[in-house]
């Protein structure tokens, strides 16, 4: 899986009219490379830096639209310091350390989440963050809630609510 991607753009136009006075027409390039966040995860943005927040993003950006997969290699964070950089103009560096710090963060917010066998991989979770249509977003879940069930792999941080509630039964909390 390959994780850099060219950016892609939309443009815009604008008439201008330099000191010449002549129109002249300026394009501006806007980043179309993003996703769409949920209101359900606030609760969880809350408690990461700016830092974290902005590695959290890079991630979403950087997630294969088909199935929100992300390969967190060393080239990968290695390319996330570089983007600070260039979008920082040097005046902020962030280490290795602090990136790998950053990523096991989402992981404890279940942000990003590790239901493969293949060491690096992970998806940024579908119930957070998606590319794609609601349509999409949603055989997706049901894709990745199947394959954990099936696999016995964890699947609570897809839910909305605990098991016991999704299933009916009543807890001595609840009664």
């Amino acid at each position: 899986m390959k994780n850099t991607k060219k950016p892609k753009y939309s443009i815009v136009s604008m008439d201008t009219y330099p000191a010449t006075g002549r129109k002249a027409i300026q394009y501006i390039k806007y980043n179309s490379n993003g996703c769409r966040y949920f209101f359900n995860a606030q609760h969880l943005y809350l408690g990461l830096t700016d830092k974290e927040r902005c590695f959290y993003d890079f991630c979403c950006e950087h997630m294969l639209k088909e199935n929100n997969n992300i390969l967190l290699d060393v080239s990968f964070k290695l390319s996330f310091i570089d983007f600070v950089k260039d979008i920082t103009s040097n005046k902020v560096v962030i280490s290795m350390d602090s990136v790998s710090k950053a990523a096991s963060k989402l992981k404890e917010r279940n942000l990003i989440v590790d239901i493969f066998d293949t060491r690096g991989y992970y998806m940024v979770n579908p119930k957070y963050a998606y590319k794609g249509s609601e349509k999409d977003r949603k055989a997706l879940l049901t894709q990745v809630l199947e394959r954990c069930r099936t696999t016995g792999k964890p699947y609570h941080m897809f839910l909305d609510r605990t098991m016991d509630e999704l299933l009916g039964i009543k807890t001595s909390e609840s009664e």
